[in-house]
């Protein structure tokens, strides 16, 4: 059984503070769990996209106690997500496959919730503008996703060179906010209707933004 130290020594370098003052701290206790049961990487993932999907289920009800409860399992999920890569690490079990279960992951975990969140405010407030909100988020979020994803198979289907990447801006910073700790501070002050509200107007804007900025500038 590896130790908590043995653990940290696998751990990446930490991309701010709070990956290795909280996630990455609490992530080795939960690595060391899953090591001792004899899991996989993969099977980690799994367990941490599992995790996020039953968060949905406590904001399907519409209560900010129950809301509040879910906002935290999701965070847990996310939590989770760092030992996926520290088992596979642990184990050297790392693949190609296992970070595309991952980033599948993301999308799954993130769409169930805001869907979760705006099927619940419409019945709250028996309002049909929640629902158009969740699905211009969702539609949002694939949108961007396929930005990307297009522009990478147009530079290996061409093989153009891709041009080196700018600096984030700090709206682009501001836009791409983990949607884990959005969800946890709008819902302790009971703003989750807001936060639907503003990520079905801004992030059909932040879309068009960076379809323009590839298209301008990505090749």
């Amino acid at each position: 059984m590896p130790t908590i130290k043995q653990i940290r020594k696998t751990q990446p370098k930490s991309a701010n503070n709070l990956d290795k003052y909280f996630h990455r701290f609490i992530s080795a206790y939960t690595t060391k769990f899953f090591l001792s049961l004899n899991l996989t990487g993969n099977q980690v993932t799994i367990i941490w996209i599992l995790t996020g999907i039953i968060s949905s289920l406590f904001f399907l009800k519409g209560s900010y106690f129950l809301s509040l409860i879910g906002a935290l399992i999701l965070l847990l999920s996310f939590i989770l997500n760092f030992s996926d890569g520290e088992v596979a690490r642990y184990n050297k079990q790392t693949s190609v496959n296992g970070f595309y279960l991952d980033c599948v992951g993301h999308f799954i975990v993130t769409t169930t919730v805001i869907t979760a969140i705006s099927f619940a405010l419409f019945y709250k407030f028996s309002s049909l503008i929640f629902l158009i909100f969740g699905f211009s988020t969702i539609i949002s979020l694939l949108l961007i996703r396929m930005a990307s994803t297009e522009k990478y198979e147009v530079l290996q289907t061409t093989k153009t060179k891709p041009k080196k990447s700018k600096k984030q801006t700090k709206s682009d910073l501001i836009v791409l906010l983990n949607p884990v700790y959005l969800i946890l501070i709008f819902s302790i002050f009971n703003l989750l209707p807001l936060l639907i509200t503003l990520y079905g107007i801004f992030l059909p804007l932040f879309f068009i933004r960076k379809l323009y900025k590839e298209f301008k500038y990505g090749f």
